[in-house]
């Protein structure tokens, strides 16, 4: 009896504690063959399992590991056999955060991520360079109570309370936040996407390294980024600059549309291609 090659299951060999990996994973389950994940990293996909009605397998004994899936994070690219993006997003992301899109966005500019010490000195002078206001402080979650427990729950080997701090100041709302750093909440942040896609701006300093997840999430919301520095991996898309003033920001439909189709374009592989290169991938 001839077992269809779509009944073959794989597994990758990724390190699933960042998000450009659990991206590309969910991304591999929209293909047609069958992913598996192992059991103690079943938390990353709970509720994106939920709200994408996603399938996979638990468990990777006696599966084929797919060494050819991989990442760099630096630069950033992410790359399938031969497929290679600068990210590689699955296409049910664009489409729930298509819908996310308010006609009417009630938010002119946002910020909503871990306040690094870094991001809040940028941020800060952001503010103040555009609002003239010298007493301006930028909430921050680690307040002292948290930062206590959560250093108990490290010591515990524990996972870290999510928290947030959310304040609007001059119609700028920023959301100081550490829940992109915690599970299951950082595969998939309802609350997040859905300011985003409530603001026609998002502020977008720059991460670990110059480029940050947050700018292709605000096009993917229908908001345009404004950088802190520009990388290639911003080549091409409609974005303003922390050095432009908040009189000179336009925001238009023609332009979140260009940048959507871009970042869809850019991120994402389509399913023939996918199912192509993993029937090449798992036949070596």
């Amino acid at each position: 009896m001839t077992v269809s090659k779509y009944n073959q299951k794989f597994a990758v060999n990724l390190p699933l504690q960042y998000l450009q990996a659990i991206r590309l994973t969910h991304a591999l389950m929209e293909s047609d063959y069958t992913v598996s994940i192992p059991e103690e990293h079943q938390n990353k996909f709970s509720l994106l399992k939920n709200i994408f009605n996603l399938e996979y397998q638990v468990g990777i004994e006696e599966v084929a590991i797919l060494d050819s899936v991989k990442f760099n994070h630096t630069n950033p690219s992410s790359q399938i056999g031969c497929l290679k993006r600068t990210l590689i997003f699955p296409h049910a992301s664009f489409d729930y955060c298509r819908q996310l899109w308010s006609d009417k966005r009630n938010i002119q500019i946002c910020f909503a991520g871990l306040v690094t010490e870094k991001r809040n000195k940028t941020l800060v002078k952001w503010f103040k360079n555009n609002f003239s206001n010298s007493r301006f402080k930028l909430p921050t979650q680690q307040r002292f109570v948290i930062r206590l427990v959560n250093k108990l729950f490290r010591q515990l080997s524990l996972p870290i309370l999510p928290s947030t701090y959310k304040t609007e100041l001059n119609g700028v709302v920023f959301w100081s936040s550490n829940r992109g750093r915690v599970f299951p909440v950082k595969a998939w942040d309802e609350e997040y996407f859905r300011l985003l896609a409530n603001s026609q701006f998002v502020l977008c300093p720059s991460g670990d390294y110059i480029w940050t997840y947050r700018f292709f999430e605000s096009i993917m919301c229908g908001a345009i980024p404004i950088i802190e520095e520009y990388c290639p991996a911003y080549e091409g898309f409609r974005y303003f600059t922390m050095n432009d003033s908040i009189s000179s920001l336009k925001w238009s439909e023609e332009d979140i549309n260009y940048n959507f189709q871009l970042c869809f374009e850019r991120l994402t592989v389509s399913f023939e291609e996918l199912n192509q290169e993993i029937g090449k991938v798992l036949s070596i």
